[in-house]
């Protein structure tokens, strides 16, 4: 078998493997790093399947939580609804949508989520002294 007649075959193997029916989705990657006390990163989330990467940088346990606010609610109003609460129950309407659990300093995590269109925050719900 010739150096051609093999390229041609290696290219028909490689075409029958692609089928356009059996595409994969495409995967959003996105990257935090988790400081004492904030999160340092891209504002803005793509809606769809998306890989959440954390890296806690801090000297502290963090973990990295997004909620979906509800249509109306503000972060603003979210923090005040928070605060004002004393340890009870958080704001109506809040949905936990998933994130990386809890990490230890220096370390790396990461989980895949399927995003809809909308408005979020992230938190970190480990408490300090």
């Amino acid at each position: 078998m010739g150096f051609i007649p093999a390229i041609f075959l290696l290219l028909r193997l490689l075409a029958a493997c692609g089928d356009d029916d059996e595409t994969a989705p495409m995967i959003n990657e996105v990257a935090y790093t988790a400081a004492d006390y904030r999160f340092i990163g891209t504002q803005f989330l793509p809606s769809g399947m998306t890989e959440l990467t954390s890296a806690n940088d801090g000297m502290e346990l963090h973990h990295q939580q997004l909620l979906s606010l509800p249509k109306g609610m503000t972060a603003d109003d979210l923090i005040a609804g928070l605060m004002s609460g004393e340890g009870g129950p958080p704001p109506t309407g809040l949905d936990a949508v998933g994130g990386v659990g809890a990490l230890n300093p220096g370390l790396l995590g990461s989980v895949a989520l399927d995003l809809a269109a909308g408005n979020y925050v992230m938190v970190c719900f480990v408490p300090n002294a």
